[in-house]
């Protein structure tokens, strides 16, 4: 890993999400990219918005990105900020081209919970980083720190593993971090698959030569045994690889997942799905 870029709005979960960018930047020995998309007021009626009032939005953005920069080369042990980047527009698309011209390993952003219109995660932004970056996007919630990431999971459907789980990437991140992965396959309701000798041989071989422990969780909710898995494997991070066509599709489509969502555990860490072939 080279590059970390951390998308920031100044508010105390980006700036949180920024920090725990940083230590972890010292941990993988990566650079740290700082990015502020702002935007222009949308004017209603005729009234023209002042010339100079353009100029101070964007004066003070630079001036706040480069006290955040500033603050956070305090953690870096003597290194500085690699880059700060400030750029007016959508934020999706702002984001798009600065994973384009910097091509960052992850993307590490803070996660607000769900807000009152039921959406998530910078109003939004994070779920759309999610459905369409093609770099990893590593959820921060909201007063998260770092700590050493010795305790990787991730979440597995057994019957799709190949095709849903991107293991290059896992192992990148497992392997970088010096990290144990466990790999979970959640089940509830009637549900009571557990993984067998065949299913266990299988996943062994997907992820050799990293060794893997292989664990069921059943509980009520998809949600709370997500939570439960988290406790008892005592994680240190998440790995998901939302699939649209596959169990992980739920989620964002199932409102029983909205918990999960809206009070997040632990860092989690979403990887591009393998694209499935018709």
């Amino acid at each position: 890993m080279k590059k970390i870029l951390v998308p920031v709005d100044f508010s105390s979960t980006s700036e949180n999400a920024a920090s725990y960018a940083a230590q972890l930047s010292i941990e993988i020995h990566a650079e740290l990219i700082l990015l502020h998309v702002y935007q222009y007021p949308v004017l209603l009626g005729d009234v023209p918005y002042p010339v100079e009032a353009y100029a101070q939005i964007a004066d003070d953005a630079e001036k706040s990105l480069g006290e955040l920069a500033e603050k956070l080369g305090r953690q870096l042990n003597g290194r500085r900020v690699a880059k700060t980047e400030l750029k007016e527009g959508s934020f999706i698309h702002q984001l798009e081209v600065a994973c384009k011209e910097n091509n960052p390993d992850v993307v590490v952003m803070g996660c607000s919970g769900v807000s009152a219109a039921g959406k998530f995660f910078f109003g939004s932004n994070a779920l759309q980083a999610i459905r369409h970056l093609h770099h990893p996007v590593l959820l921060v919630p909201p007063g998260a720190a770092y700590s050493d990431i010795k305790q990787i999971g991730l979440l597995s459907d057994l019957v799709n593993a190949e095709t849903s789980i991107p293991v290059r990437s896992a192992i990148h991140f497992v392997n970088a971090l010096h990290a144990t992965l466990t790999v979970a396959l959640i089940t509830t309701g009637l549900d009571y698959t557990v993984p067998g000798s065949e299913e266990t041989k299988r996943m062994e071989e997907l992820f050799a030569p990293t060794p893997i422990e292989l664990r069921s969780v059943h509980d009520e909710s998809f949600e709370d045994g997500v939570a439960r898995f988290v406790k008892k494997c005592n994680l240190d991070l998440l790995i998901i690889a939302p699939f649209k066509h596959s169990f992980f599709s739920r989620l964002f489509q199932n409102t029983h997942t909205e918990q999960l969502l809206k009070h997040p555990i632990v860092p989690t860490l979403f990887l591009k799905a393998v694209e499935k072939k018709d």
